[in-house]
């Protein structure tokens, strides 16, 4: 999971910075989301090996770099519909934006299907930054 969003966020980061002029704005949220999901990596929430205790303060700066990420992905949606070049007829920006707020809420009331819906999330999100990104129709490399 760790080599995943590492792998995700240095992506990110990477096309958001080839990319920066298209939409600047999405462009910072985007470059934010994959610092975030980079930290997200590096500090985890629970300890990997079954009898090792857990580090509240490493679990502390995990919750932070979450935030970080669910803030950064949502302002990104918000920027594709209310910033320049924006448009308010975005589905998929409009479901992000539903879905970065009523995610995190439902994880809270439903603990016991955090992960399947911190997955649905991340897989969302994927979908979105990918269709950002070919849509700009810049290619890395």
């Amino acid at each position: 999971m760790r080599v995943g969003f590492v792998g995700y966020g240095l992506g990110t980061l990477c096309a958001a910075l080839a990319d920066w002029n298209t939409r600047p704005i999405v462009r910072a949220a985007l470059m934010l989301f994959g610092l975030g999901l980079i930290a997200t990596a590096i500090w985890s929430n629970a300890s990997i090996l079954p009898y090792v205790a857990s580090d509240m303060h490493e679990d502390w700066l995990h919750s932070v770099a979450s935030g970080i990420v669910g803030t950064a992905f949502a302002i990104a949606c918000a920027a594709r519909l209310f910033g320049p070049d924006g448009t308010r007829r975005d589905f998929l920006a409009w479901a992000g934006l539903v879905i970065s707020v009523a995610v995190p809420l439902a994880m809270g009331v439903w603990p016991e299907f955090r992960g399947l819906l911190q997955r649905t999330m991340f897989g969302f999100s994927f979908v979105f930054v990918a269709r950002e990104f070919i849509r700009s129709g810049h290619r890395l490399g």
